[in-house]
């Protein structure tokens, strides 16, 4: 649950890793927040696999180095 705006809200949406709402949305942040009381273990489980596997491929640092390193031997 991300009670945040642009790229970090947008990650979290389109990552499928939870919910995000404006920074200064408590009814959206209340409204979320009772709906995710009510998810199963799975589902809740299937968004923090999500969030892991996002981290993995976007996050990592191994991972950005090997992208500054491609882009730096790219130039």
């Amino acid at each position: 649950l991300g009670i945040v705006d642009g790229e970090a809200a947008d990650i979290i949406k389109s990552s499928h890793c939870g919910f995000a709402c404006g920074a200064n949305d408590y009814h959206e942040l209340a409204e979320i927040a009772k709906n995710m009381s009510a998810m199963n273990a799975s589902q809740l489980n299937q968004m923090g696999d999500a969030g892991h596997n996002y981290y993995l491929l976007n996050f990592k640092r191994s991972n950005i180095l090997d992208k500054v390193n491609s882009m730096i031997c790219s130039i």
